[in-house]
């Protein structure tokens, strides 16, 4: 029986931890989104073939980031979430305020 039982919780875990949906999976192109208390998450497509793998494209993304962050005194840029979709990089950049994201990006924020 409690084989049983451990088979069943085993199952629930798998299916619970195992299989998360990103709430990003439906997006297909740019695109930026910002919250009621003015934080920006911005969705942008890199192509894999620039970078080689993800692995050194999280490099890369992970230095830019340190580097900003390091020259306004602040973690005002962070990765959400990097992940290989075919041929290219889907990247989740969140930002503290549309100012961050202008001085990151350098352009200005419509």
């Amino acid at each position: 029986m409690r084989r049983i039982y451990g088979l069943i919780l085993l199952f629930f875990c798998v299916t619970l931890f195992g299989c998360q949906k990103s709430k990003y999976d439906d997006v297909t192109e740019d695109t930026i989104f910002v919250t009621k208390s003015n934080k920006v998450t911005a969705v942008t497509f890199n192509e894999l073939s620039n970078y080689g793998s993800l692995n050194t494209f999280n490099i890369i993304d992970d230095n830019r980031m340190i580097e900003y962050n390091y020259s306004v005194d602040d973690i005002s840029v962070s990765r959400v979430e990097s992940v290989q979709k075919g041929d290219y990089i889907r990247l989740v950049t969140r930002y503290n305020n549309f100012l961050a994201y202008e001085g990151y990006i350098g352009v200005k924020f419509f």
